[in-house]
């Protein structure tokens, strides 16, 4: 399974645009809002297109982890909205999550319950929940539970 253009919106949209390092919550140097990337110092600076090509190569990378690890199906909303977590988690994180877990062993419910669990940062020191990945957390989860809620009714 692939994401859809959507997710890729509400991603970056999430992620925002920073082109400029900068010292993230885990107190690494981070460009683009995501923790992922080695080498980054402070002063570096990439330009749009080269932050849409560190999108474009991620994304594949992600999903196709994500297709590995998810071992029920799932439709398209719920699979935008666990690809998006993973650029704050990252994948071995992910891959010993309780979201998943519960997402494998058929309980989308339960899986639903966990997004607002990985929303903590650190500042200062200390693992503190973040309030723009409350944010974020709560609307992935829309997104997740979207169509199970809509097969209810």
């Amino acid at each position: 399974m692939n994401i859809s253009s959507n997710g890729r919106s509400q991603i970056k949209a999430f992620e925002g645009l920073k082109l400029s390092a900068y010292p993230c919550s885990s107190n690494q140097w981070s460009i683009l809002a995501m923790c992922s990337y080695s080498g980054v110092q402070a002063g570096d600076v990439i330009t749009p297109e080269k932050a849409e090509a560190f999108f474009r190569e991620d994304i594949p990378i992600i999903t196709a982890h994500l297709n590995q690890l998810i071992k029920v199906r799932v439709n398209q909303n719920q699979f935008d909205a666990l690809v998006s977590p993973i650029f704050k988690i990252r994948s071995r994180a992910f891959a010993v999550s309780t979201l998943l877990k519960k997402l494998n062993s058929g309980d989308a419910a339960g899986a639903a319950a966990e997004f607002p669990k990985y929303c903590h940062g650190t500042v200062q020191g200390k693992k503190m929940p973040l309030p723009g990945l409350v944010a974020r957390r709560k609307k992935e989860k829309v997104l997740f539970e979207s169509e199970l809620k809509a097969m209810k009714t």
